[in-house]
């Protein structure tokens, strides 16, 4: 489920930023903007311990950060349920 909401961010995100780019309806400072929102909004779910709610917001910050930093690296594509982080592999189990 984590790993499902995540990629739902990072879906939601890309499609944000790749629609207004090719527009033109945005430009660096309201990235900046969106970014700290997306990271105040994600603050806030953490102080919640909304699990759902942090794994969205992983996602969506992820792209953002990657983007205004110009990062190509390769995008985490899970999210690990336990430590709440973006994670390369699949978690599965318990005991992780």
């Amino acid at each position: 489920m984590s790993s499902a909401m995540y990629q739902e961010g990072l879906l939601h995100e890309l499609d944000a930023i790749l629609t207004s780019t090719s527009l033109g309806t945005k430009k660096k400072g309201d990235f900046d903007n969106d970014h700290g929102e997306t990271l105040r909004t994600l603050e806030e779910m953490r102080r919640r311990r909304d699990i759902v709610g942090i794994a969205y917001y992983s996602g969506r910050a992820e792209v953002l950060e990657r983007f205004l930093n110009r990062n190509t690296s390769k995008i985490p594509t899970y999210f690990h349920p336990y430590q709440l982080r973006p994670t390369a592999s699949l978690v599965k189990g318990k005991n992780c």
